[in-house]
């Protein structure tokens, strides 16, 4: 069984309870759940004593493993000799298992980094060659002697608290272009699994070994579901595996639903529907302070609360669905602050951000509950869940020009892309979990879906006396009975008698209608906001993907479109519009110095712009887009 449970208040009420029973359903151990990145703090924290203070402020908060790169090439930079014997230096190695020791933590190691003379290639995140992948495993294999269950390392160090490896990763995103030279192929990276694997359980039989996160996928990279299939039509029939782990990035809760969704269909339609996932990166940056209150980052524009908005009602909804997650990673720690947003759960100085703040109290209530509801929601099979197990979502309402601005939460945190409704009309929530939608106040809901997502969070409430049959979920989208008192749902104003019942609406400035929503949320584009007509953006496309040619003349968008004018936004600088001339206009957008530098030291170098089309009539429509960069 899948370990997740739901964190209602009855179940942490329940959890408060003394002395309570084992939790047989749920493994891995539960002090390892909640798992942080710590690349960032080895690569961009020199000191010694601030990284000490680090991991000890993330043990403290109950955050007890980090997930880390094995630096082969730094343990082994020169070949066997001629006996085959290898000069192993543990130095790097060593100093990551103890700090993370240390500081309460668990070391997650990802085998990548391997040394040139083993792959032929420029770099270490290229394979090795074929006639070198029994070396990468012999070095596993002696990696895990050393730092697993009764290691030599913690022999050696007794007065150090022992912790460890359990869980090993074979590989970074083998999917990406980037981390597989240029040309990722699952038919090479099976054999490489297949021989870590057997060569760390040869050592330690109990360990598990995952295969290396999949990317959801960007430009270059092979789609995430289509690796999936290939990598077990490769593996064949009885492929021994651990585990899958996963980066579903995507700016939404409802994205990483999706994308999990997608990955789970491909492991079912290889038959392996069994394997769990470790959803090992996850991350929403957010404005440093509030300066700069709205930031267009890498993921698109957001706040601190919609962070602790967006990973309050994932992780909930994950704990408790169908899709087998065992692990929970977040990217990352800390870091220095330098790419134009807070990703890190702790600043740079060691104070805990609010995010991070939520999610060490999410992983206290996780520790602490007794029973677990796994399975109650159902997003990976995309089968609607009964209304009473759905999240519970908060819905305030206010009048706003005839209409009704929405503001939908969650723990009282604001809910991003949640669908506000009533009848066949909807309006999507912006970050701060706001929509403005024309229907009166009776008649609207609201709850966390898409097309092929069932809703997994709403406002709405289960009659004392449901009735029986289809009606007791809101899967499909029809507005359920509510509870006497207002079932999650706060208005400023008195019902309207302007409309009746469901699907009704108040009175509306001309021209105004529902937003429809149809635009996908796990590849980070939004449908339009509020509550004017929309006229469909059909396409922003990039003229170039390279970064270099991106860095020199700017970033080139083309709008399709039926008419009107196209403009642009990055940030809080100026638009840049242009009108359309037989469907379609050409914008340049010019990079800002600050935006520059951030896309040469970034990871994944992308750039967020707001797109918004004025077209006849006064009807609007707005996408935000998200261009991933190729560099070379």
């Amino acid at each position: 069984m899948p370990l997740r449970v739901r964190l209602l208040l009855a179940v942490l009420l329940a959890a408060l309870v003394a002395a309570a029973p084992a939790r047989a359903d749920l493994s891995p151990p539960a002090e390892d759940f909640f798992t942080l990145n710590v690349q960032d703090v080895f690569h961009k924290f020199p000191s010694d004593v601030q990284r000490a203070a680090l991991f000890a402020a993330a043990g403290a908060k109950g955050f007890g493993s980090g997930r880390m790169d094995v630096p082969w090439s730094s343990v082994e930079p020169a070949a066997p000799g001629a006996g085959g014997t290898p000069a192993y230096d543990w130095t790097a190695t060593d100093r990551i298992a103890r700090e993370l020791a240390q500081g309460g933590m668990r070391w997650k190691p990802i085998f990548d980094m391997v040394p040139t003379w083993a792959s032929g290639g420029a770099t270490s995140f290229v394979p090795p060659t074929p006639d070198r992948v029994d070396e990468f495993a012999r070095f596993a294999a002696d990696f895990a002697a050393r730092y697993g269950d009764g290691g030599t390392f913690w022999a050696a160090n007794p007065a150090l608290p022992a912790r460890p490896v359990r869980v090993f990763e074979v590989w970074n995103e083998p999917n990406a272009e980037r981390a597989w030279d240029g040309a990722p192929d699952a038919a090479e990276y099976v054999p490489v699994y297949t021989a870590l694997r057997a060569a760390i359980k040869s050592v330690q039989p109990s360990a598990v070994v995952l295969i290396g996160a999949i990317f959801y996928g960007n430009p270059g990279d092979v789609a995430d579901d289509a690796y999936i299939k290939a990598m077990f039509k490769a593996g064949g029939d009885g492929w021994a595996v651990d585990g899958m782990a996963t980066h579903p990035y995507a700016p939404w809760a409802i994205g990483v639903l999706r994308n999990l969704r997608r990955q789970q269909a491909a492991l079912d339609a290889s038959g392996r529907g069994d394997v769990p996932l470790y959803v090992n990166e996850l991350s929403w940056s957010a404005a440093l302070d509030p300066v700069d209150a709205k930031l267009h980052t890498e993921q698109g524009p957001s706040f601190e609360q919609t962070r602790q908005g967006t990973v309050s009602v994932l992780l909930d909804t994950l704990l408790a669905s169908d899709c087998r997650v065992r692990d929970i990673a977040i990217f990352n720690l800390a870091d220095r602050e330098d790419l134009g947003g807070l990703w890190g759960v702790f600043r740079s100085s060691g104070e805990i951000t609010p995010f991070g703040q939520t999610l060490s109290d999410m992983a206290a209530a996780y520790r602490a509950a007794t029973t677990s509801p796994a399975g109650r929601l159902h997003p990976c099979a995309g089968t609607p869940a009964a209304l009473a197990d759905q999240l519970p979502l908060d819905l305030a309402l206010a009048p706003d020009g005839g209409c009704q601005q929405a503001t939908v939460t969650y723990k009282g945190f604001p809910v991003e892309l949640a669908r506000v409704r009533a009848g066949a009309g909807q309006a999507l929530t912006d970050a701060l979990g706001r929509a403005r939608l024309c229907a009166p106040p009776s008649a609207i809901y609201a709850e966390l879906s898409w097309s092929d997502v069932p809703a997994v969070a709403t406002t709405l409430r289960p009659a004392a006396d449901p009735p029986p049959g289809p009606g007791d979920d809101a899967g499909g989208g029809q507005q359920q009975q509510q509870q006497p008192g207002g079932g999650g749902v706060t208005t400023t104003t008195k019902p309207s008698t302007g409309g009746g019942g469901t699907g009704s609406r108040c009175p509306c400035p001309a021209g105004e209608a529902a937003a429809q929503g149809g635009d996908d949320p796990s590849a980070g584009t939004t449908a339009a906001q509020g509550a004017r007509a929309t006229c469909p953006i059909r396409a922003v496309t990039p003229r170039s993907r390279r970064l270099a040619t991106v860095l020199r003349k700017g970033l080139v968008l083309t709008v399709r479109a039926s008419s009107g004018t196209a403009s642009v936004s990055l940030g809080t600088r100026r638009p840049d519009a242009r009108r359309l001339r037989r469907g379609k206009a050409t914008i340049t957008v010019k990079l800002p110095a600050k935006v520059r530098s951030q896309l040469r030291r970034a990871r994944r170098p992308l750039v967020t712009v707001a797109v918004t089309l004025r077209g006849a009539g006064g009807c609007v429509a707005a996408r935000t887009v998200t261009v991933a960069l190729k560099r070379g």
